[in-house]
This record gives structure tokens, sequence and C-alpha cells, in this order.
């Protein structure tokens, strides 16, 4: 049993190293023409790259010729944003002066015109001042009387309540009396009997 288990182990492993080498030789080949092709991609590239480095350096040349022309053109506009930047000073300078007169005859005529205000709103509020007063005092004396008003009826009417009350009291009073003493009588007349039929 072992020597056939060898055989086959034996034969397994041949079979497995020739496998081997024909994956190799395969992977082999494979990786060469993968090398080939990466070469050629270079080469393309390398093609690229220096065809991209012409033209890059064709624009370069564009863009400093470009960049001269706009430097020149620039200096011109700054000229000119000097020149309309001093004539707007000498404007402004103007308008100031103009506006600090407006300004000064403004807040005068403003403080005059508040310190008017002011003395209308004084008047305005002791004249409302005066009539709340008189309103207040008014409301009050009203609501005084009224108050001693509903005072006297509820007094009254209190009073003629207690009055039929009391009366009513007293007859029900003296009906309660009534009751008792027949409950009284009627407790011993039962005490009676049961002492009766006790005995």
């Amino acid at each position: 049993m072992d020597l056939e288990l060898k055989q086959f182990l034996e034969a397994m492993e041949g079979r497995l190293g020739s496998r081997i080498d024909a994956v190799e030789v395969g992977l082999s080949t494979k990786i060469d023409a993968v090398d080939a092709k990466i070469d050629a991609v270079d080469a393309k590239v390398d093609a690229v790259a220096s065809g991209l480095s012409a033209k890059i350096d064709a624009v370069d040349a564009k863009v400093d010729v470009v960049a001269s022309g706009l430097s020149a053109k620039i200096d011109a506009v700054d000229a000119k944003v000097d020149a309309v930047a001093s004539g707007l000073s000498a404007k402004i300078d103007a308008v100031d002066a103009k506006v600090d007169a407006v300004a000064s005859g403004l807040e005068s005529r403003l403080l005059a015109e508040i310190r008017a205000s002011e003395v209308r709103g004084r008047e305005y509020i002791e004249a409302v001042e005066a009539s709340l007063r008189d309103h207040i005092e008014s409301v009050a004396a009203a609501a005084k009387q009224h108050t001693e008003d509903v005072e006297t009826r509820l007094l009254t009417e209190f009073w003629k309540w207690a009055k039929t009350a009391d009366a009513r009291y007293r007859q029900d009073h003296a009906a309660v009396l009534a009751i008792d003493m027949r409950l009284e009588l009627i407790e011993d007349r039962l005490s009676d009997l049961e002492r009766g039929k006790a005995a």
C-alpha cells in the first residue's frame, strides 16, 4: 500500500512539475510581449512629450508678446486713472464744502425745530395729565357712589332675606319639635310592646 501511494505521489509530482514548467514558459512569453508593448508606449509618450514641449515653447513666446503689449496698455490706463482721480478729488472737495454748508444750516434748523417740539410736547403732556387727573377723580367719585349704592341695596336685600328666613326657621323648628315628640311616643310604645312580649 505504501509503495502504491509513493508511486502515485511521484507520478503526481512529475505531472505538476511539467505543468509548472509549461506555465512558466507561457508567462515568460506573455511578459515579453507586455514589455514590448510598454516599450512602444514609452516611445509614443516621448514623441508626444517632445511635440508638446515645442508647442508650449511657442505658446510661451506668444504669452510674452501679449504680456508686453498688455503692460503698455495697463500703463496708459494707469495714467488716465491718475488724471481722472485728480479731477475727481477736486470735485469731491468742492462737494464736501457744499455738504458742510448745507449740513450746518440743516443742523441749526433741526435744533430750532427740536426745541419748539419739546415745548409743544411739554404743553401737550401737561394738558393730558390735567385731563387724566380730572377724569380719574370723576371716575373715582362715580365708583364710590356706585359702591355705596350697591352696599345699601345688598344690605336691604339681606335684611329682607334674613327676616323671611327667620320666620321659615321658626316654622321648621316647630315642625321638627312635633316630629321629635311623635318619635319619642312611638319609641315609648315600641318599648312597651317589647316588654309585654317579653313578659
